[in-house]
């Protein structure tokens, strides 16, 4: 067993140390009516199909740290004219983060898990994101693969997604940004939500006690603990009149979050 596998076509360069990447890719297949991608125009009539792709422009966004991009490609026959009996065209679109400094693999699925999560906010669906792909260079790149949650949910349609990308294009940069910086900052009151997004079967008492957790550490990180000072005092007392000190001490221990505020408060 191991904890990451990195799989691909090429020998790794020669690295001094651990091996380090320059930026994540991640294949959004799956999410196309999300996206809204329509490329591919298609005219027939009784003699003949045309079919028509116009390369949609790639988006570049520029954050504090790094450059989050959108890239669009097709999969098809190759360059020049050809003659085939079927065809098959299929517009794909890959998401890329690049830091301004190289990641180690570590980050690398860090920075996948980021992009996982928002996902399952932007479109009310835990369907997985495809495994993602790091690149040591432009031509050295392998699929990264590691230990994760996974689903039998389905792609998301158009009429199910609580957003699409075309809503929110202008400003998806900024939304990836904050979800970041917000992610870190209240820990456990944004992860213990989305423990119960992800697709997995949970008891109803299991997924209550997870979504109340996370009510509380987020009220407690965001506000701070707001302790009643009659209550302190009283409390000060009752310690005071325990003459042992490691009595004292262990009481303290235990009682210390005896103070913050309950749910219903």
């Amino acid at each position: 067993m191991a904890l990451h596998c990195l799989v691909g076509d090429r020998n790794f360069p020669k690295q001094k140390g651990n091996v380090i990447f320059r930026y994540v890719d991640v294949d959004l297949t799956g999410f196309e009516e999300w996206l809204r991608v329509s490329s591919i125009h298609v005219e027939r009539g009784k003699v003949a199909l045309h079919a028509h792709y116009h390369h949609p422009k790639n988006i570049d966004y520029h954050l504090s740290n790094g450059k989050l991009s959108v890239i669009y490609d097709l999969s098809g026959p190759l360059f020049a004219k050809t003659r085939h009996s079927s065809l098959a065209l299929t517009e794909s679109v890959i998401l890329r983060f690049k830091r301004d400094e190289t990641v180690t693999i570590e980050e690398a699925e860090a920075d996948y898990r980021i992009l996982q999560d928002l996902f399952i906010m932007l479109t009310d669906s835990s369907y997985n994101l495809d495994w993602p792909t790091a690149a040591i260079t432009d031509q050295h790149h392998y699929k990264l693969y590691f230990y994760r949650d996974t689903n039998s949910a389905s792609p998301p349609g158009a009429h199910e997604c609580l957003t699409n990308f075309v809503q929110i294009k202008d400003n998806f940069g900024a939304l990836f940004s904050v979800w970041r910086a917000k992610r870190e900052s209240f820990g456990p009151g944004f992860y213990l939500y989305l423990g119960t997004r992800r697709g997995r079967l949970l008891y109803p008492e299991h997924r209550f006690i997870m979504l109340i957790w996370g009510i509380e550490t987020f009220h407690r990180k965001k506000y701070g603990s707001k302790k009643s000072t009659s209550a302190s005092r009283k409390m000060d007392r009752i310690l005071g009149n325990i003459t042992n000190n490691k009595d004292k001490q262990f009481a303290k221990y235990w009682l210390r979050h005896s103070l913050e505020p309950n749910l219903e408060q």
